[in-house]
C-alpha cells in the first residue's frame, strides 16, 4: 500500500506510531545504523498503515446519507411543479438507506416547457461542513441513463435556498438496479445564476433575461471552496427536460471519493 504523506501533522502521525515501538533509550549503535534494515520498514510500515485512515479521511466528506447517521441524516420532502400550474409527478421516499426519487416530468401547458420534480431537505437542519474541496459528488444508481434532466442545488446563507442555491447538471451513464456509479461535479459546474424556467445556466427566459454559467467572465455567479461551509439545503431535481426518470442515491459529498469505496 502507497500512502502519501502531505503535511506536517501526517509525518508527525507516523513518527507518533513508530517511536512507541522502539526502546525508550536507543542504543549508541544506532547512530552507527546497527539495527535491521529490514525491521525498521517493516515497523515503519505497520506505524504508516496505523495512520492510514487519518490521511485518507481528509481526501472528502459526507454531507447527506440516508442511513440514520447523525451527523449527516436530513429530513428529505418532495415538490413537484403543479404548484406553479404544471402536471409533474413524483416521489421521493426513504427505503434500505437509499434515497429513491421516481416519476414523470411533464410539459407545462402554459409555458408550453418541461417543468420539475424536486426532492429537497427540509428546513432548519444541520449539515457537515462542506467547505475546503473543488468537486462535489453524488453516489447514485438509475435505470433511466438516457434522462437528461438530473440536477442537484446546494444553498448556504440565503434565506431563499430553493431558488437562491449553486445548481449543476449531472448524469449518470449505465442503467442498473445493483451497481452504484460516483458521479463527480466539478464546483465550477455550479451557478447560482440559473433559469426558473428550465434549471440551466446558459439559458435565455422568455422575459429576455439570459443567464449565466461560472468562467471568467462571470466569476460571480461561481461556488468556491468555502461556499458550502455552511449548507441550509440540498435538493435533487428532474427539471428542464420531460420524461420518465428513477434515481437511486446512497450519499452526496464533497472532495474525491474512489469507486473503490461504493458498497454494493
Amino acid at each position: 500500500m502507497h500512502v502519501k504523506l502531505s503535511t506536517t501533522n501526517d509525518k508527525f502521525l507516523v513518527f507518533f506510531y513508530f517511536r512507541q515501538f522502539l526502546p525508550p533509550t536507543l542504543p549508541s549503535s544506532f547512530a552507527h545504523h546497527s539495527i535491521n534494515t529490514t525491521t525498521m520498514k517493516t515497523v515503519f510500515a505497520l506505524a504508516t498503515s496505523m495512520v492510514v485512515s487519518t490521511v485518507a479521511a481528509k481526501d472528502y466528506a459526507l454531507i447527506s446519507t440516508f442511513d440514520g447517521a447523525a451527523r449527516t441524516t436530513q429530513k428529505w420532502h418532495e415538490v413537484n411543479d403543479p404548484v406553479m400550474g404544471g402536471q409533474s409527478s413524483a416521489t421521493f421516499n426513504v427505503n434500505d438507506d437509499l434515497a429513491i426519487f421516481n416519476g414523470t416530468t411533464r410539459i407545462v401547458p402554459s409555458l408550453k416547457a418541461p417543468g420539475f420534480c424536486n426532492g429537497e431537505t427540509e428546513g432548519l437542519q444541520p449539515f457537515p461542513d462542506g467547505s475546503g474541496f473543488d468537486n462535489v459528488f453524488i453516489v447514485a444508481r438509475t435505470t433511466t441513463p438516457e434522462y437528461a434532466g438530473f440536477k442537484l442545488s446546494i444553498a448556504g446563507r440565503t434565506l431563499e435556498p430553493q431558488f437562491k442555491s449553486y445548481k449543476a447538471n449531472f448524469n449518470l451513464t449505465t442503467s442498473s438496479t445493483t451497481d452504484f456509479e460516483v458521479v463527480n461535479i466539478p464546483i465550477k459546474s455550479f451557478s447560482k445564476d440559473w433559469s426558473a424556467f428550465t434549471g440551466d445556466c446558459d439559458t435565455k427566459d422568455p422575459t429576455g433575461v439570459q443567464h449565466h454559467c461560472c468562467s471568467d467572465e462571470h466569476p460571480e455567479v461561481c461556488a468556491d471552496t468555502k461556499t458550502f461551509e455552511k449548507i441550509e439545503q440540498i435538493g435533487l431535481w428532474s427539471e428542464g427536460h420531460a420524461g420518465d426518470f428513477h434515481l437511486e442515491v446512497k450519499a452526496i459529498g464533497v472532495g474525491t471519493y474512489a469507486p473503490a469505496a461504493v458498497d454494493n
